[in-house]
């Protein structure tokens, strides 16, 4: 069975402590680094900041999680235009959530700075304010909390945004190379955009590796230039001509504003991890059914934009249908978009092939698989596990998972995911009572099985054992041993206190040593009943009264019994199922006492070899 851990939180604000000294990748220069307290800014502006930092083939952000951890701006433009935003939103109702904080929680880089604030833009006013405070330097000024300082003198709630504005262009001066110098390089740097889209179109037909490798540069940790001639590269790349990612791009951008596609992304589009409707919510100030009405328009303009697309949209919608199926794993998506020569999941126009694919959801309960219906993929394999009273072969529930949508190299781990275990070739299903469990597994192995075998996967062994002794179904044939009751095998006491049977006389069961058994099967067989058999057969292979015998055959164990009134052979309901057997076939066991081996000759009945 999976392990299921806890359900994945968003959290909608960054809390206090984020210290100059906790920020140990400052030349990364996310906006966590200058400003993690988003949270504390209206709705309206925290969308207007994920449009300002927002990153190419990223879904928007919405969560001040996800907002905080977007880069910086490179141009000194767009840097001074995130001072101005962050500053128009540091009014008196967002300072005074910020009263108990250190100035270095709210612009953890400037914790480590000597230097002082006079030369990084401060007003004259502040200025004059600083020094008669005499707070001339920024680790000394982000010792001292937001409160102490609103308490200054002639230190208003506009003074007091400019200095946190001030704090920002000193942090995000901070490990940054000389613009000209950057600009210059980029110049002097520009990609052969014609020999960039040659080598991806024929890293496409390989498998995509050197897109997968670009994006995983531009969107992870690594050092900012980095990260930004990753970024760039891929836009060459698109802008080189993929007609299927520009015609993509045009639906993405159809869908409607920036805070519109947000909500789509993040609540049909996602493949896992989604958040609520709720949170989104929280997040944007608005009601949960509002929030369903935009995603519900943002999804009609989408649909629209695609089908307005036409032919040249359809086979790629198919192809990429065809290669999920109805049901696949998380993973599978990423491959299949590389084959098409497509960005992964982490773009939302990606995503929003997959959408117009599928949709495909998560399924509930099993983490990394996704679905175009899991409800009824669920059902299914529910009722298809549980035929047969719960023991079926391997190779049917295969076939029939298929059937269900489940690809065929993606059996054996969605089976995996499920509750079942395998034994003998044999799918048993672990739902129900430890009772229940414990009888199929014992259908399914055709033998007596330990307490301690069956504890290791229906539960603990003395749990067990206390059940099975008083459940009428199951007969402990040796000590901690149990077996069907069906299958008529005496329990271990009552053959130690009975006294033994008189033998017949030896010349009318002569003990050769080998004996023959012939079993028509029907449906007590195929049900693996236990049925009676002549005492010739078990004397012949000198099994005295109160024993029995398990003899090995290619398709299972078959057990042999040979009580006080009468001898029974135990199930062979594996032996047919793995022959393939139908009502009206013959089995031919012929069993070697010296080896405990028994050799098995099919007869299949006549009317069905001459169909």
């Amino acid at each position: 069975m999976l392990s299921r851990g806890p359900p994945r939180r968003y959290r909608l604000g960054i809390g206090p402590g984020t210290s100059g000294e906790r920020v140990g990748d400052d030349l990364q220069r996310r906006l966590r680094h200058v400003f993690p307290r988003v949270d504390v800014l209206a709705v309206q502006l925290r969308i207007q900041l994920s449009e300002l930092l927002s990153v190419p083939g990223r879904a928007p952000a919405v969560l001040a999680e996800e907002i905080v951890d977007l880069p910086l701006p490179a141009g000194d433009g767009a840097r001074q235009a995130l001072r101005l935003l962050i500053e128009k939103g540091l009014v008196p109702s967002a300072l005074a959530q910020l009263r108990t904080l250190r100035l270095a929680d709210v612009v953890p880089l400037i914790g480590a700075r000597r230097d002082g604030p006079l030369n990084a833009g401060c007003s004259a006013r502040l200025r004059e304010l600083l020094a008669r405070e005499e707070a001339t330097t920024w680790d000394q000024l982000g010792a001292r909390t937001v409160g102490d300082i609103a308490r200054w003198r002639g230190m208003g709630p506009l003074l007091l945004a400019g200095l946190v504005g001030a704090a920002m262009d000193a942090a995000m001066a901070t490990g940054s190379a000389p613009a000209e110098a950057a600009d210059k390089a980029t110049h002097e740097q520009e990609p052969d955009v014609a020999a960039l889209a040659l080598l991806l179109r024929h890293d496409k037909a390989s498998g995509g590796e050197l897109r997968r490798a670009l994006e995983a540069q531009a969107s992870g940790d690594g050092p900012a230039d980095v990260r930004a001639a990753a970024t760039r590269l891929l836009a060459a790349a698109d802008q080189a001509g993929d007609p299927n990612l520009a015609l993509l791009d045009q639906i993405w951008k159809a869908a409607g504003s920036h805070r519109d596609r947000a909500v789509l992304a993040h609540r049909a589009l996602r493949l896992e991890a989604r958040p609520s409707a709720k949170e989104l919510a929280a997040a944007l100030a608005l009601s949960e059914s509002r929030i369903n009405r935009v995603l519900a328009r943002a999804e009609e303009r989408a649909r629209h934009a695609a089908d307005g697309a036409g032919s040249a949209l359809g086979p790629l919608v198919g192809n990429l249908g065809a290669r999920l199926g109805a049901a696949c794993r998380l993973t599978a998506v990423d491959d299949a978009l590389a084959m098409l020569g497509l960005p992964s999941r982490s773009d939302p126009r990606a995503c929003l092939l997959v959408w117009l694919a599928g949709p495909y959801v998560p399924v509930k309960d099993h983490a990394g698989w996704l679905a175009t219906d899991p409800a009824t993929l669920l059902a299914d394999t529910g009722r298809l596990l549980h035929d047969d009273g719960g023991v079926r072969q391997l190779d049917h529930v295969a076939a029939d998972l298929e059937d269900a949508g489940v690809a065929a190299h993606d059996v054996e781990a969605w089976l995996g995911a499920q509750a079942v275990a395998v034994v003998d070739g044999l799918v048993v299903a672990l739902s129900g009572s430890p009772a229940d469990v414990a009888e199929r597994l014992l259908s399914a192995a055709g033998r007596a099985l330990a307490a301690t075998e069956l504890a290791a996967i229906v539960g603990s062994a003395a749990a067990i054992d206390q059940r099975l002794r008083r459940d009428r179904r199951f007969v402990e044939v040796e000590r901690d041993r149990f077996e069907l009751a069906e299958w008529g095998g005496v329990a271990f006491a009552a053959v130690a206190a009975a006294a033994p049977a008189p033998a017949p006389p030896a010349e009318l069961f002569p003990r050769t040593g080998r004996s023959q058994l012939r079993v028509e099967v029907d449906g007590d067989v195929l049900r693996g009943a236990s049925e009676p058999v002549p005492l010739a057969v078990v004397e012949a292979l000198g099994l005295s009264c109160g024993s029995r015998r398990t003899f090995t055959t290619r398709f299972g164990p078959v057990v042999l019994s040979h009580t006080a009134t009468q001898a029974t052979r135990g199930s062979v309901r594996p032996v047919a199922l793995a022959l393939g057997a139908t009502a009206g076939d013959v089995l031919l066991l012929e069993f070697d006492a010296a080896t405990g081996v028994a050799s098995v000759e099919f007869l299949v009945a006549a009317s069905s070899a001459a169909s």
